[in-house]
């Protein structure tokens, strides 16, 4: 069994600002592309004066993963990504297991 984990970044923008957020997404996504596939999406229905956005990257294999988080770390402001944040971005880390382990 061979443990992979991914990056799920997830912060909170102005949902007046959805074509630049989406934009931006797409730019870090492909940014992070030699490292790790990525999708991006937002909270569906949120009734709040903001939008909550995700970038989920990975899984990638244990090993590969310090150079995912530093590809995103490092395309974050590049992409335009952070002047569209409300607040601090989130990054959690998660461990993925087949099932049948």
């Amino acid at each position: 069994m061979t443990e992979t984990l991914s990056a799920m970044l997830w912060f909170r923008a102005d949902p007046a600002e959805d074509p630049a957020v989406r934009a931006a997404l797409a730019r870090l996504a492909e940014a992070i592309a030699p490292d790790a596939a990525a999708r991006i999406g937002h909270r569906r229905e949120e009734d709040r004066p903001y939008r909550t956005w995700m970038l989920d990257a990975g899984p990638v294999p244990v090993e590969r993963f310090d150079a995912l988080l530093y590809r995103i770390h490092k395309n974050i402001g590049s992409t335009g990504l952070a002047a569209l944040m409300q607040g601090e971005p989130h990054l959690e880390s998660f461990s993925w297991h087949p099932p049948e382990a």
